[in-house]
């Protein structure tokens, strides 16, 4: 009788630890935190390799793609999520664009050393929800479509 009740505390600790460890694990994964937050913007989900592909729709005709890919800092895991625009013209306003970044939640305008202007933000993944990334990957897609549309008068989606 010992016996079982030590076997039967042992196993209810066991399920106890192994739950807690998969409740914590559950959105570790940036994929699958990504594919549930595409789910709640309604936007199509695809995956390239190690980079989360989403396509959100912005407007009647319009649509963005926004990726989403591991990045270690400082040892921890961060997800960069990011839009192309394009190639940044010589001719940009960079403080109409820096003007922008001002008033962005999540997200800044940016452009990379080899000269695209992009849309990017960062978050750490461990204390990511999909509710909460679904308004970042939002925020960005909407960024890049408003620059691509209002300011290099583009549509690259």
């Amino acid at each position: 009788l010992l016996h079982q009740k030590t076997l039967h505390w042992f196993l209810k600790l066991y399920f106890i630890i192994y739950l807690n460890k998969s409740i914590k694990n559950f959105m570790k994964d940036l994929h699958e935190l990504i594919w549930k937050s595409a789910e709640l913007l309604y936007s199509k989900y695809s995956k390239n390799g190690d980079i989360s592909v989403v396509e959100i729709p912005i407007k009647e005709n319009r649509k963005q793609i926004v990726y989403t890919k591991l990045k270690i800092i400082d040892s921890e895991k961060y997800a960069l999520v990011f839009s192309k625009i394009g190639r940044t013209p010589e001719n940009v306003d960079i403080v109409k664009l820096l003007k922008i970044n001002y008033f962005l939640n999540y997200s800044k305008i940016a452009i990379t050393p080899d000269n695209l202007l992009c849309v990017l933000a960062t978050f750490p993944i461990e204390t990511a929800t999909p509710f909460e990334t679904s308004k970042i990957i939002k925020e960005v897609a909407k960024i890049a479509d408003d620059v691509e549309e209002d300011i290099l008068k583009l549509d690259l989606s």
